[in-house]
């Protein structure tokens, strides 16, 4: 982010911002894939069921910890503590991947 002319802090923040709220997105959506994932592994065939329990996590979004605003957001927004790649979230995923939710 270093377009912005110095002393720019507002727009720097609100840039932080719409990237928060998007991670928060990403995040929705991928526990969602993985519960849904999970719900229709127990509904398909067994051998069927089985292949998608072992891929309940693959195809997800990507990381970005290669881009530089990412980072960025990261290091200011979030006290160096990546949302998409930290234990916290990453047990929310696991927790995920065993409850399903259809009746």
């Amino acid at each position: 982010m270093n377009d912005f002319p110095s002393g720019d802090e507002t727009m720097e923040f609100e840039y932080l911002q719409l990237i928060d709220y998007l991670v928060n997105d990403i995040q929705e959506l991928e526990l969602e894939v993985i519960r849904l994932r999970y719900e229709l592994s127990n509904r398909l065939p067994a051998y069927d069921g089985l292949m998608l329990k072992c891929d309940i996590f693959s195809a997800l979004a990507g990381r970005y910890d290669w881009q530089e605003a990412y980072v960025r957001y990261v290091s200011l927004y979030c006290n160096d503590v990546d949302p998409l790649d930290n234990k916290s979230y990453s047990g929310k995923m696991k927790e995920m991947a065993h409850q399903g939710y259809l009746e």
